[in-house]
């Protein structure tokens, strides 16, 4: 990781990443590492002046952009000025404005897979860089974590592990990586003060169904702690010893939430595991509160209404002269903390007056802090933290008699709160049914409100507490259409699909391509379910051999012709060269995949540097293993050393003697003999230090297997017959058997995806 100087500007640091690294543009995020909404580190804020809670911003060469939601663009208008053209999440997205195949670059550890395909798709080349910025806010803070008492949680840690457990076994899930702090922090009845306005802290653990626990975070924060479970195993961890910890665990299923799981984090946890990517089960399990945690905020309530209560009997009560927006938030503070048992607000309080009022999420500052006037409307958004509980309560005051247009507003706001009260609520109802009873009288005069209308609140933990939450987003997907294009990719992101058609060693591939993991197969299921009929080679799929070690897309090491291929045990096991490897890449990736651990080494000596560019063959940017000795490179490997010099010994007595150039994209017919498998091309020994190894394994670039279509991309059924208005477009219709044709994958997509739109097209109103 490069360390920058602090003393640099932000927007010099950020010129730098691009120029140094040939980009064409950085994009950088809100959130820290823990992907929390609320942080004490805020680069965002240092180099754009934006306050916002969420949001990020695309540095090109030549122009800057800044993404927030409908909540922040007055807020972001004023604050960042026009250094920064604005953009409105989720109407414009970066896909959506910029050049496709650009070159961005980010760190893994603040975004997820999820949040990266949203933004761009698969159009872009993203590269990921680590960079440390230095600031202030970067000073991490030395409060221990504490207990959570018994009298607050309502039930014991042994109580939700054991469920929790229950869940993982039913999934056939042996390791839960849970990335979420307030999640791990409601699982152990702890806390912390690692966010500000929030007892969060700052972690990350897997949970073992064998009910061991390997807990990552600052080792100076957890000596207070006690944790109680009944065959408990907790290792307190470092929050870099994830790796190593991971090294050391069994092959199995594990779990992840890709919400919250780092691109580093997945790209570590694939490197060994099968994935199985689906909500975090504490989401829901935390959702369903208990009646301790009732009680607790029904009384949370009951004392921060007493301070509001005070407030706004003194607020009406005052004469308003010199009152400013900030006088407002101390004063409602002072009240508050009368309370033995508040501790400090739940969000920084929004206090807006007069035209401010109007600014979702407002904050008011120096700048922009108001005098409060007779004629004013105030809008109060506050709430605390107390030892039981969480509040949230937003109130607006009236000074003086207002229009009619306004109490006509207010009215219609308070039908839609009298709707909510009165709507029958049940498991058949989501958040967007009630978001639409909420709405309903403004909407009727063409009036509306651009933020949610409401969400959960934490039991002493965030404020703003998911899964629930009544929005317009919040509903099943509804499709209205006579014709459906399927074009959702194969199923090289589902490990229980590959595990069925490809078998057991499909534990060891991973996808290689962008968004690949994203491709699960939902489309292929669907479309089966109904009838489809299945087409091409459900069981294979294009391989590539890759560096397992490289974070890069497609690290592909292709210059195992010229060497040796090696397998785990210190032996080779297949022909390196039966052709150019360009037409036999595929087959051989298949048989590395067959190999103990799926894993084999491409072996060198001194002579692979007398091939000319040789180094194009090769992809990834992780240096190979080296050594001056075959022993030390053995060791390296992690392979017996006593096989591996017997295998090289072996095969460097089979090689012919040969004087000639080394022509590497002509087979030479230089063959080994006597070898129960022999070398068919470019034969030499691998006898001159020093000694050099790649790791390879099988990825899994896209499946073969799909639907079967016809000349204008319409589904087929299984009796032959079209399935009306479904069509199939790209790796979703499946064509290929055994062998990928190469060049054939984009054209394929292009091709098909331009007969089912003109087909569709043609047919829209039938």
């Amino acid at each position: 990781m490069d360390t920058l100087p602090k003393k640099i500007k932000m927007s010099v640091v950020i010129n730098k990443i691009i120029l140094s690294n040939n980009l064409d543009g950085y994009i950088l995020p809100k959130n820290d590492n823990y992907f929390t909404e609320y942080s004490k580190i805020n680069n965002l804020k240092s180099i754009t002046n934006f306050s916002g809670s969420a949001g990020f911003a695309i540095f090109l060469k030549n122009k800057k952009y800044l993404f927030v939601d409908g909540r922040y663009t007055i807020q972001a208008e004023k604050e960042v000025g026009k250094k920064f053209e604005i953009c409105e999440i989720p109407y414009i997205w970066p896909k959506d404005i910029l050049k496709k195949k650009i070159k961005i670059g980010f760190d893994p550890d603040l975004f997820t897979w999820e949040t990266l395909n949203k933004y761009f798709g698969d159009n872009y080349n993203l590269l990921p860089l680590k960079f440390k910025f230095e600031n202030k806010s970067n000073t991490k803070n030395s409060y221990p974590f504490f207990n959570l008492k018994a009298s607050v949680a309502g039930e014991s840690i042994n109580s939700k592990i054991n469920r929790l457990i229950k869940i993982m076994k039913k999934k056939k899930v042996d390791y839960n990586f849970i990335s979420s702090g307030e999640n791990i922090c409601w699982l152990l009845n702890i806390r912390g003060k690692d966010l500000p306005n929030s007892p969060v802290a700052n972690c990350k653990m897997v949970l073992t169904k064998e009910k061991k626990i390997y807990f990552f975070s600052n080792q100076q924060k957890v000596k207070k702690i006690k944790l109680s479970h009944k065959k408990l195993k907790i290792n307190f961890l470092k929050e870099d010893d994830f790796f190593k910890c991971l090294i050391n665990l069994k092959i199995g299923n594990f779990c992840i939430d890709s919400k919250t799981c780092s691109v580093s984090d997945e790209s570590l946890i694939n490197y060994k595991f099968k994935i199985i990517d689906r909500e975090d089960s504490i989401y829901i399990m935390k959702s369903l509160k208990n009646k301790t945690e009732i009680k607790n905020m029904i009384n949370a309530h009951i004392e921060d209404g007493v301070a509001l209560t005070k407030f706004l009997y003194w607020i009406k009560n005052l004469k308003k002269n010199n009152l400013t927006e900030k006088k407002i938030e101390k004063k409602l503070e002072s009240f508050r903390k009368r309370n033995k048992n508040y501790l400090y607000p739940s969000f920084d309080t929004i206090a807006g007056s007069g035209p401010n009022g109007a600014i979702i999420h407002y904050r008011s500052d120096k700048f922009s802090n108001r005098e409060l006037k007779k004629d004013d409307l105030l809008l109060l958004d506050s709430g605390g933290q107390y030892k039981w509980g969480t509040t949230d309560v937003t109130r607006t005051v009236c000074f003086s008699n207002v229009s009619n247009t306004v109490k006509n507003i207010f009215t219609r706001v308070l039908k839609g709160h009298i709707g909510v009260a009165l709507s029958n609520i049940n498991k058949e109802r989501n958040g967007h049914n009630i978001d639409k009873i909420a709405r309903k009288s403004l909407n009727s005069v063409g009036l509306d409100y651009g933020h949610g209308t409401g969400h959960g609140v934490g039991v002493f933990l965030n404020v703003h507490e998911g899964p629930q939450a009544i929005s317009k987003n919040n509903s099943p997907l509804e499709l209205k259409a006579n014709n459906i294009i399927l074009a959702c990719g194969g199923f090289e992101g589902n490990p229980e699909m590959l595990s069925h058609y490809v078998g057991a060693q499909a534990q060891f591939i991973r996808p290689v391509s962008r968004g690949g993991h994203y491709n699960r197969g939902e489309g292929i299921k669907m479309a089966l379910d109904i009838g489809a009929a299945p087409c091409g080679d459900y069981g294979s799929f294009h391989a590539q051999p890759v560096d397992p070690r490289s974070k890069d897309w497609e690290p592909v090491v292709l210059n195992y012709s010229y060497g040796l291929l090696i397998n785990d045990s210190g032996l080779r096991f297949t022909d390196e060269a039966p052709a150019l490897v360009d037409s036999t890449y595929e087959a051989v990736t298949r048989i590395i995949m067959q190999q103990r651990n799926g894993l084999a080494y491409a072996v060198f000596d001194k002579k692979l540097d007398d091939i000319h560019n040789w180094n194009a063959t090769v992809r990834t940017r992780v240096p190979p293993l080296e050594s001056d000795t075959l022993e030390g490179l053995a060791e390296q490997m992690k392979i017996d050393p006593a096989e591996f010099l017997n295998t090289v010994t072996e095969f460097n007595s089979a090689c012919p003697e040969v004087n000639t150039d080394f022509d590497p994209l002509t087979p030479d017919g230089l063959r080994t003999e006597g070898l129960s498998i022999n070398k068919s091309h470019w034969s030499r020994p691998i006898s001159t230090p020093p000694f050099r190894a790649w790791p390879i394994i099988c990825s899994n670039c896209f499946t073969f297997g799909g639907l079967k279509i016809d000349e204008n991309a319409r589904v087929l059924n299984t009796e032959g017959d079209i399935i009306p208005g479904l069509y199939a477009a790209g790796e979703v219709a499946g064509i290929y058997y055994r062998t990928y044709t190469g060049a054939t994958s984009v054209m394929r997509g292009a091709v098909t995806g331009r007969l089912a739109g003109a087909d569709a097209a043609l047919r829209r109103n039938n």
